[in-house]
C-alpha cells in the first residue's frame, strides 16, 4: 500500500513564488497528500506535530536549505526519539543544495514533483541516510545536512548582503559568494582570510588550527556539485579543513572544489579532510547549519551522524 503522504511548503522562500500555482493544481488531483502551506517559518513546528499526530509516513519538504534544517530540527524534537517519517526534499528555495545532495544532482522543480508525487502512490525505493545532529550546550539539538565557519559563514554573509540585492537568485548566488569567498582568501582579505581558532577532535584524533574554511557535512556534493572533500573511508560525516594561510590556495582552488588532493591538498601545506561519526569543535566563532547562522553559548559544539533516515530521491525519473 502507498504511505500515508503528506507535503510541507514554505510558500516564501524563492522558487515556491514561481511554483505554488502547479503544485496546488497538482494536489488538487490527489485528495489523499495532506498539503500545508505555513504563513511563516515559526509555524513550521506546529505544522510538523500536526503531521506527525496525523501519522504521515512521508513527507515531502519543499523549500530551500534553511526550510529543509528547520523542518528536520523540529522533526527531531517532536518525534521524542521515535523513527522519523520518509523524506523527500523538493528544489523550492532560493538556494536548495540540500535537496540537490539528496535527489543525486540538480533536478527542475516540476520534474521532482512528479517523481514526489509518483512515489506518493507506490510503495517507493528508499535510501537509508545520514543527517548532521549538532548539539550546542545550553540550545537544543538541530539536524541538517551541513555545518560550516569561517569563510563558509562570511560567504552566507557577503551573499544576503550584497549579492541578493543585485536580483541574482538560486545556486548562482550561492556560487557567486564562494568565488568571492575563494578570491578572499586567495588576496588575503580579513573578512573571509583570516582564521577561526578551533580545535577540533574528530572521532577522537585532535586538531589545533586558525582555520579559514572549515565543513562538516553527509551530502556527496555542494552547491553547483562541488566536492571539497578527500577523505577515505565509509563513516558518515566529511570534514575538510582548509587553515589560515594555506600554501597555494589560488592554484588549488579549483582542485580544491573537486576534491582532487594530489599534488597540492596535503596536511603541510594546510588541507585536511577525513571521514568520521562525530566532531567535537571548541571555538568561539559562529557557524552556519544550511545557510543558518548561529553562536555557541559555551564555544562548544558537538556534531553525530543521526540515523539512518529513509530518504526518496527525486532525480530517478524521467
Amino acid at each position: 500500500m502507498p504511505l500515508r503522504s503528506a507535503i510541507l511548503t514554505n510558500p516564501h522562500s524563492n522558487r515556491n513564488r514561481r511554483h505554488l500555482p502547479r503544485l496546488r493544481a497538482q494536489l488538487a488531483l490527489h485528495g489523499d497528500i495532506r498539503h500545508i502551506e505555513t504563513a511563516s517559518l515559526e509555524d513550521l513546528p506546529a505544522a510538523v506535530e500536526t503531521l506527525l499526530a496525523d501519522g504521515v509516513e512521508l513527507l515531502g519538504i519543499n523549500g530551500g536549505d534553511g526550510t529543509v534544517h528547520l523542518v528536520l530540527t523540529a522533526l527531531l524534537r517532536a518525534s521524542a526519539g521515535q523513527p522519523l517519517p520518509a523524506l523527500a526534499l523538493l528544489p523550492g528555495g532560493t538556494t536548495s543544495m540540500s535537496a540537490r545532495g539528496i535527489n543525486g544532482g540538480a533536478v527542475p522543480f516540476d520534474r521532482a514533483l512528479d517523481a514526489l508525487l509518483h512515489t506518493m502512490t507506490i510503495v517507493p525505493p528508499m535510501q537509508q541516510r545520514y543527517l548532521l545532529k549538532v548539539h550546542a550546550p545550553g540550545s537544543d539539538a538541530q539536524l541538517g545536512l551541513c555545518l560550516g565557519m569561517g569563510a563558509i559563514v562570511s560567504g552566507v554573509e557577503y551573499c544576503h548582503e550584497r549579492i541578493y540585492s543585485l536580483g541574482l537568485r538560486d545556486e548562482w548566488a550561492a556560487g557567486a559568494a564562494l568565488l568571492r569567498a575563494g578570491w578572499g582568501i586567495a588576496r588575503r582579505e580579513p573578512v573571509f582570510a583570516d582564521g577561526v581558532p578551533l580545535d577540533l577532535a574528530i572521532d577522537g584524533e585532535r586538531h589545533s588550527a586558525k582555520a579559514s574554511i572549515f565543513l562538516v557535512t553527509v551530502l556527496d556534493e555542494l552547491i553547483l556539485g562541488i566536492r571539497p572533500f578527500w577523505g577515505v573511508g565509509t563513516d558518515p560525516l566529511r570534514i575538510t579543513l582548509v587553515r589560515e594561510h594555506a600554501t597555494r590556495f589560488l592554484r588549488s582552488f579549483p582542485d580544491f572544489l573537486r576534491g582532487r588532493a594530489d599534488p597540492h591538498l596535503t596536511e603541510s601545506a594546510g588541507y585536511l579532510s577525513r571521514r568520521g561519526s562525530h566532531v567535537d569543535i571548541r571555538s568561539q566563532g559562529p557557524y552556519t547549519i544550511d545557510g543558518e547562522i548561529y553562536h555557541s553559548k559555551t564555544g562548544e559544539i558537538r556534531v553525530d551522524a543521526f540515523g539512518p533516515v529513509a530518504m526518496i530521491p527525486l532525480g530517478n525519473r524521467p
